[in-house]
């Protein structure tokens, strides 16, 4: 059965050391680096593609519109996080009628929410350009647009739910075999339609939707190969079930709410206040802080099915151990990236959309600089989640939420910062959120002490900082000619820091861990570490 080969796998030590789960490890892990770089170098093509043939405030309802859709996910998005646990506790324990009613009650209640939700979609589409500032004619192609993306979330919805055999079975391959089919479908079609009829807004909507049948169809069927012991009856939705997965989701949403009123309503009160041009310079940006977010997400992901699977199996030691090694490597590793583009901001912009995009390098430093902090400490919401301790996680997540949007309008529009004073406000209330109460509160939940986590994430700070001082620094004595030249920079500080990071920074444990993930091949050439 698969569920006891993973139960097997999941009470390996922490070290992970044994080599089925260092293999199938890094199998995950290279998987998602994997799609991490062909998303991020496909989005650097395709943004520019969409910005010439579209032009920069017709592309910039594209970015508001899936900003507007993480509103609406907020309810789904909190039943799936209680799914999650709850299915892979299920599985972890080997327990089918469990997972079998865990399953279809979430099933059942998501398609649920959909039909209730589809007709306010559609009302919602139509008065999209009733509501936000949308370029004048192109108000039915912003309708079209916000449809298709909306019916997008729909389908995505109700494939979810096939998609936590994946994740609960780790294998993390597979899904992102199927997130690349969607993702060649959903640009695909974009392309070849503005090449054959011409640019219009809509063809982006209905990309998004042929995508999403895609990801439906494929995680139906790894589904069906991953878990046969689970099947679609209506007999196993349980009511009762229902009741614990909407206890636990309900502080979730919450949670949820909490985080969009810092990552989704920037480009809201951009839109509102300082009109279409501004929207589409900030949601042309966005992608830098996304596509970190996506590097902090390739590793974190494969942390959550191992963090409660430990949890699930009472095995609390590994898992504070694991949790704290998690926040330490990802600061240090997030550092990296964060720094080059802080340090290679201008130069950057002026290269990849043109000379007149380099005015913006202040606004992607704010952007991106905090995320050093914010994005290492991840691993500690699983935490939470393992532990089930998500009510004040979400109500101070709420509470902070709604400093941040009075912020931002206060910064923006009254104090005239402008899209600079959105960001601002949410690097520093967001940093507030996971330093003094993220690090802190999970700290308390697995009885450390409540600073265990402030000398690894101020490691990672201290990094990025001396990586964007040195970039900056080789920029000026350095001057840069093309693509070639920041890449030759970067590559350099790359090397260094990767050197003293791994030497300097991680113990000899740390270091012995890092080598035991590496390919078998290559662990015989550093067995001297």
């Amino acid at each position: 059965m698969v569920n006891e080969e993973f139960v097997a796998q999941s009470t390996l030590p922490n070290n992970v050391a044994q080599p089925s789960a260092r293999t199938h490890f890094l199998i995950n892990v290279s998987s998602n680096v994997a799609y991490m770089i062909a998303t991020t170098l496909v989005m650097f093509w395709y943004i520019p593609f969409l910005i010439q043939h579209l032009g920069v405030a017709a592309y910039g309802m594209v970015p508001l519109a899936n900003s507007l859709i993480m509103y609406v996910s907020i309810i789904t998005e909190g039943l799936d996080t209680a799914v999650n646990r709850f299915l892979m506790i299920d599985l972890n324990r080997a327990d089918a009628v469990a997972a079998n009613a865990t399953f279809n009650t979430a099933f059942f209640a998501s398609t649920l929410i959909v039909t209730v939700l589809l007709p306010f979609i559609l009302f919602a589409s139509w008065t999209f350009p009733s509501f936000f500032q949308v370029p004048s004619g192109l108000e039915n192609a912003s309708r079209l647009l916000f449809a298709g993306v909306m019916l997008t979330f729909c389908l995505s919805v109700i494939g979810s739910n096939f998609e936590v055999s994946t994740l609960a079975l780790h294998r993390f391959d597979l899904l992102n075999l199927v997130r690349g089919l969607v993702m060649t479908t959903r640009i695909g079609t974009v392309t070849l339609l503005f090449l054959l009829i011409g640019a219009q807004v809509w063809q982006i909507g209905l990309g998004f939707l042929l995508g999403a049948m895609v990801q439906v169809a494929g995680g139906w069927l790894l589904w069906r190969w991953l878990t046969p012991e689970l099947h679609i009856r209506f007999a196993n939705f349980d009511r009762m079930r229902l009741r614990k997965l909407l206890g636990f989701s309900a502080w979730s949403i919450i949670n949820r709410v909490g985080m969009l009123l810092f990552l989704s309503l920037d480009l809201v009160i951009i839109n509102l206040y300082l009109g279409v041009n501004a929207t589409g310079e900030y949601g042309t940006l966005i992608l830098f802080p996304d596509l970190v977010r996506n590097v902090a997400d390739t590793v974190t992901s494969v942390l959550n099915p191992a963090i409660v699977a430990r949890y699930a199996l009472n095995d609390y030691v590994s898992l504070k151990a694991l949790a704290t090694r998690s926040v330490k490597l990802l600061g240090l590793a997030l550092a990296l990236p964060i720094g080059l583009l802080c340090g290679l901001a201008r130069p950057f912009l002026s290269h990849w959309l043109g000379s007149d995009f380099q005015r913006l390098d202040i606004l992607l430093i704010v952007m991106v600089g905090h995320l050093s902090i914010n994005l290492a400490t991840l691993p500690l919401s699983y935490v939470l989640t393992s532990y089930n301790k998500v009510k004040v996680q979400g109500l101070v997540t709420l509470g902070l939420g709604v400093v941040n949007v009075l912020l931002a309008i206060i910064l923006a529009v009254w104090l005239h910062w402008g899209a600079l004073g959105v960001a601002i406000a949410t690097a520093c209330v967001l940093t507030i959120r996971n330093l003094f109460f993220l690090s802190g509160y999970s700290a308390y939940i697995m009885k450390a002490p409540w600073w265990t986590f402030y000398p690894t994430l101020l490691g990672g700070v201290l990094s990025t900082i001396v990586i964007g001082l040195v970039a900056f620094g080789l920029t000026q004595i350095w001057p840069s000619t093309g693509w070639s030249g920041l890449f030759e920079i970067g590559l350099i500080v790359a090397l260094i820091y990767s050197f003293c990071a791994f030497f300097i920074a991680l113990n000899r444990e740390e270091r012995r861990l890092v080598v035991d993930l590496c390919p078998i091949s290559l662990q015989h050439y550093l067995q001297w570490i």
